[in-house]
C-alpha cells in the first residue's frame, strides 16, 4: 500500500495530460491507471526478487499481486491476480534485458492494444507515468530495506 496506492493516485493527475493531448478513450483511461499501480507493484517486487530468496519472493509476489487487485477492482479475481503476477514479471523481465522498446512498448501495447496512434504513443513517451511509478517505487522500497537492514544491524 506504501508504494502502489500513491502511483495510482499519480496516475490521475498524468491522465489529465494524457486525455488533453491524446483523446483516449474511457478503456484506455482505466486501463492507464491500473497499469501504473502495476508498475509500481514491479519496482517492490524486483527488490524483493533483487535481495531474498526465491522461497521468499514467491509468495510475497503472489501476496502483492491479490492486494493490487484488491485495490484496483474491489474484489479478487484469480484470473486478474494471475495477469498481473505475469505482467509483473514480464515488466522485471523487460527491464533487466535492456532490449528496446522493452518495459515501455509492454506498457503502451497493454494499455492501448486497440489505438490506431500506438506508435505515436510510444514515441511521445505514454509509457512515461508508469515508468516514473517504477523507478519511484523501486528506489522508495530499496531506502526502506536498506534502513531495516541498518536499524538490525
Amino acid at each position: 500500500d506504501i508504494y502502489v496506492a500513491p502511483a495510482y493516485s499519480s496516475a490521475m493527475e498524468a491522465e489529465a495530460v494524457m486525455l488533453e493531448e491524446w483523446s483516449l478513450s474511457d478503456s484506455e483511461l482505466a486501463l492507464f491507471r491500473c497499469e501504473i499501480a502495476l508498475m509500481a507493484a514491479a519496482g517492490v517486487s524486483t527488490t524483493v526478487a533483487k535481495n531474498f530468496p526465491y522461497e521468499f519472493y514467491k509468495p510475497f509476489a503472489a501476496a502483492l499481486c491479490g492486494r493490487l487487485v484488491r485495490l484496483l477492482y474491489g474484489h479478487y479475481s484469480e484470473a486478474y491476480v494471475s495477469d498481473a503476477r505475469n505482467s509483473m514479471e514480464l515488466y522485471i523481465a523487460h527491464l533487466e534485458s535492456g532490449l528496446e522498446p522493452g518495459a515501455a512498448g509492454f506498457f503502451v501495447d497493454r494499455v492501448f492494444t486497440q489505438n490506431a496512434r500506438k506508435p505515436d504513443l510510444l514515441y511521445h513517451g505514454a509509457w512515461k507515468p508508469g515508468m516514473d511509478a517504477l523507478l519511484h517505487a523501486l528506489g522508495d522500497s530499496r531506502s526502506a530495506l536498506v534502513h531495516a537492514l541498518r536499524a538490525a544491524e
